[in-house]
């Protein structure tokens, strides 16, 4: 009986043995007289040390896999994750450089299982003059002037819509009511579909599905979370491609109705074909959702009903710091790179770790205390180049500014309407992502005039 299910098990990881072989981490040979890696360890076959780093945490902590690891190795060291060599930094020099040497030294690194669900032209994955394609699309579109004049109203009617079905409730789930609201507004701003019907909360719920597999492990069978996130990517490109069909007849037909979506945008000023279209736009949806749903339920805790630290951008910057919504990024080392005592061969995978810069106390007085005023500036926010939450250099996340818009229009209409409590003690926990176990209930109290 035993001999028989070890088969079933063998047989059902397959997929997933093949799909970890085939990874840049156990495909790459190494050179004669390349030099080696900084010290660490590669853990199990395979998987490496993928299911330590994965483990659940405390939002403003690094976790114990970083923490044992430095306190053994130091802030560089070396081990296998996602079936890939990686060189893992906790170091803020070294972070900074990852960063900013974009082609110069280091290249798009993400696991290849995580690209398989992002897609091939995922902005992510691309470089060069690929990359500077999508990112420009993407910047032109959330231009200054156009986030004032076509998207601001819409943010605005969504957070009105959202904040004002509270009053009926009493006890709300801010997981729930954020994601609405961010999805809400990015499926407006990609395909034009409005916020709050059968169609967009269906597609709501296959995008749910499709980003908790992102970061799982590539086990490729029914039921896991990454064989559900494939399936969820085919039918929300299923729904992008139905859009797009529809967009080009009207654009032919003459139509003057057609929205002004990134859809429409990329049609207008691009020739990308469908599978890029899909591909950019799904890396947006997921870029453009995320962050917001989850600064906003941050801030709400953190702040807990308190008005005092309601300074909108200073409360944004530390909820990103503290809450760690960006744990890290990674890279491929395109050459050898040293730094210090330590050499980043070529075609190692290299992670910078940038909740570890948040959480290092020689650059933020008491990091595990939430203090909106660090971010008090003589003249508006001070700035900081420690403070990594929208990556860095060419890869600067192009969405940043419509997230800041968000948050702060979302926020002008919950503290001139409410005042909330916990319901029930929650805590943000990183699984890889930012989440609360239960979901964070809040009691509202409607603010009087």
């Amino acid at each position: 009986m035993l001999g028989f299910l070890v088969i079933v098990l063998l047989t059902l990881l397959l997929p997933t043995i093949l799909l970890f072989l085939s990874s840049s981490g156990w495909s790459h040979s190494r050179r004669r007289g390349a030099p080696s890696a900084p010290p660490g360890n590669t853990g199990w076959p395979l998987i490496g040390e993928t299911v330590a780093f994965l483990k659940s945490h405390p939002s403003p902590s690094i976790g114990d896999f970083l923490i044992q690891r430095v306190s053994r190795f130091g802030n560089v060291f070396t081990s296998n994750l996602f079936g890939q060599r990686t060189v893992v930094s906790t170091d803020v020099q070294l972070n900074r450089s990852i960063l900013l040497n974009e082609l110069r030294a280091f290249g798009p690194g993400w696991p290849r299982s995580m690209l398989r669900v992002l897609g091939r032209y995922t902005i992510v994955a691309q470089a060069g003059d690929d990359h500077k394609c999508s990112r420009s699309i993407i910047v032109n579109f959330l231009s200054s002037a156009r986030l004032q004049a076509v998207f601001l109203q819409g943010v605005d009617r969504v957070s009105t819509a959202i904040l004002g079905s509270w009053k009926e409730k009493g006890v709300v789930s801010v997981r729930v009511e954020t994601k609405k609201f961010a999805f809400g507004v990015i499926a407006k701003a990609i395909l034009g579909m409005e916020p709050n019907n059968t169609e967009t909360d269906k597609l709501q719920r296959e995008f749910d599905i499709f980003s908790q597999g992102l970061m799982s492990l590539p086990l490729m069978f029914p039921g896991t979370a990454y064989w559900n996130s494939l399936k969820a990517r085919s039918n929300i490109l299923n729904v992008i491609r139905q859009k797009r069909k529809e967009r080009i007849n009207r654009m032919r037909d003459g139509r003057t109705d057609v929205e002004d979506d990134l859809l429409t945008w990329t049609l207008e000023n691009t020739n990308f074909t469908e599978e890029q279209t899909g591909d950019l736009l799904l890396g947006f949806l997921l870029g453009g959702h995320d962050t917001t749903a989850k600064v906003i339920a941050l801030a709400i805790y953190y702040l807990d009903g308190c008005p005092k630290a309601l300074e909108q951008m200073r409360v944004f910057n530390e909820s990103l710091r503290l809450g760690n919504i960006a744990k890290y990024v990674q890279r491929m080392a395109v050459k050898d790179f040293q730094y210090k005592e330590h050499v980043i061969p070529q075609g190692f995978s290299v992670m910078a770790a940038l909740s570890a810069v948040h959480m290092d106390p020689s650059l933020f007085e008491d990091p595990k205390q939430f203090n909106p005023w660090r971010w008090k500036g003589p003249s508006g926010i001070k700035k900081s180049n420690n403070f990594m939450a929208f990556g860095g250099g060419s890869r600067l996340c192009p969405g940043a500014e419509l997230v800041k818009l968000e948050f702060a229009v979302f926020f002008h209409h919950l503290i001139t309407n409410y005042r909330w409590e916990l319901v029930e003690p929650d805590h943000p926990i990183n699984r890889p992502f930012v989440d609360f176990a239960g979901g964070l209930h809040i009691k509202i109290h409607t603010l009087k005039n």
